[in-house]
């Protein structure tokens, strides 16, 4: 069993580096870079946090190699469809908290309360100060619409 692989040439440069055998399967470069394996498929990621790659060419193979070239490996981006998303809630009592920051983070807020509107979301506009005890909530982040 390989007790460490190089990693390297990755576009994301923080994922470079030496990965340390913790356990089967799984290896370690610090607290914020793992590589492991997940439904047979190989991972580079935050583990439980964060994928950075699927590495699909190395499927269902156990380790053989002691380095590990990324330059032609893709960063995953994990995008969803929000139409698709809220729609899981529909029919629920939602609370919505506003970015209290900017006039951009204004103009967001408009634009998911359209959006809620179009959907026929059952929503709420709740308060940052408030504590609120088995709801749903969505707070509005920065740049997006929901975080």
């Amino acid at each position: 069993m390989i007790k460490q692989i190089i990693v390297k040439n990755c576009e994301n440069k923080e994922c470079n580096g030496i990965y340390k055998l913790l356990k089967q399967n799984f290896y370690e470069k610090d607290s914020d870079h793992h590589l492991y394996k997940w439904n047979n498929t190989w991972r580079l990621a935050n583990y439980g946090k964060q994928v950075y790659f699927e590495l699909n060419e190395c499927k269902n193979n156990e380790w053989d190699i002691e380095e590990l070239d990324m330059i032609n490996s893709k960063l995953i981006i994990n995008e969803i469809n929000i139409i698709t998303f809220l729609s899981k809630y529909i029919g629920e009592e939602i609370i919505y908290i506003p970015n209290p920051g900017n006039a951009g983070d204004s103009l967001i807020a408009y634009g998911t309360l359209q959006v809620f509107n179009n959907l026929k979301l059952n929503y709420k506009i709740g308060n940052i100060n408030q504590k609120y005890n088995n709801k749903i909530l969505f707070y509005a982040g920065k740049e997006g619409v929901l975080s």
